[in-house]
């Protein structure tokens, strides 16, 4: 029986391609992973899928074939992340409570060097997480609470292809269901998107991961192909036809902004499609997306400085909900 290996299986493949300088054998990995050849060759093909930059080497003493990834693609596999200060951290503690002082500052010096490596690597849209983990910057807005453990193992399982089991909590009661992981989506909420075999519930589906009370990555891979087909391969590309997190058909959505909101709106990212137009008296915002619900909600706060001027069908769905509203409140 071969070992257990760690979860991003897939990553440690690749690092193990990119540092030998030959190159690796089919061979070669089965002895290090200790598995059969087919698996040893799905790894293999799922590494070259994720890192497309390699070299295909076929030698003339051994008549093998070996893979190398290049340099570069080792340096992006090489970054710095938040997980590995933590883990220095802790270790640094753990050294602390038995008393070896030598060996505590040395992990200092470690993590010194850590965080200059990696603050050289953020791009700038990380600029704010960065702040909130050395305390210059705290989040006020509500938001709901979500295990790190939870989404460190979906980042895990996007990466190697693997299919992961949840446990979810649907209006009180505990389901199962086995997801092909694609990505989350961070809105006012954060969702899992994937695709679900539950037969009822069968199809590309939103999971809140506040709502996964337990997570399995399990040995199962679910196929690439599947994967672009749905979009995912562009993640970004995919997310943009939404607004939030809600998937249905896309609209086109045309907003007029008056008043106090003129100058906010002209500065207020609603859309990646959006297009915006100064009229001087008004501004007009125009987006393609999905998802009404979360058009409409975002609109609320807007109060009575915007008009929706195309879909009939949003400007519909938001004359309902105003209706509703003032209906609850007027109510004896």
């Amino acid at each position: 029986m071969g070992k257990t290996y760690k979860d991003n299986d897939i990553v440690d493949l690749a690092r193990f391609m990119a540092n030998s300088h030959n190159g690796v054998t089919i061979e070669e990995i089965m002895e290090k992973y200790e598995i059969s050849r087919r698996t040893a060759e799905r790894r293999r093909d799922r590494v070259l899928e994720q890192f497309p930059d390699y070299e295909e080497i076929e030698s003339f003493s051994d008549r093998k074939k070996r893979w190398k990834l290049n340099s570069n693609t080792l340096k992006q596999l090489l970054k710095f992340d938040f997980n590995d200060i933590t883990t220095l951290e802790l270790l640094k503690k753990e050294l602390q409570s038995i008393d070896k002082q030598q060996f505590t500052d040395f992990i200092n010096d470690l993590i010194e060097k850590v965080r200059i490596a990696q603050k050289k690597e953020l791009a700038e849209t990380d600029i704010e997480a960065l702040m909130e983990s050395e305390g210059f910057a705290i989040r006020q807005h509500p938001h709901f609470k979500v295990d790190e453990k939870i989404l460190s193992d979906i980042r895990t399982a996007i990466l190697s292809f693997k299919k992961i089991k949840i446990k979810y909590n649907k209006q009180g009661e505990i389901v199962e269901r086995t997801i092909h992981p694609y990505g989350v989506l961070h809105s006012s909420k954060s969702y899992l998107i994937g695709f679900s075999e539950s037969s009822d519930k069968k199809g590309i589906k939103n999971f809140l991961l506040s709502k996964i009370t337990e997570l399995k990555i399990l040995d199962e891979y679910f196929e690439t192909l599947e994967y672009k087909e749905q979009g995912f391969d562009n993640f970004q590309e995919f997310a943009s036809q939404s607004f939030g997190t809600y998937l249905n058909e896309p609209m086109d959505v045309k907003l007029r902004f008056s008043g106090k909101a003129i100058e906010d709106v002209k500065n207020y990212f609603f859309h990646p499609t959006q297009k915006i137009t100064d009229n001087g008296s008004n501004v007009i915002v125009e987006f393609r997306a999905s998802g009404d619900e979360a058009i409409c909600w975002e609109l609320f706060k807007w109060g009575e400085f915007v008009e929706i001027l195309a879909p009939q069908k949003l400007h519909d769905i938001y004359y309902n909900k105003l209706s509703d509203i003032i209906r609850v409140m007027t109510s004896d």
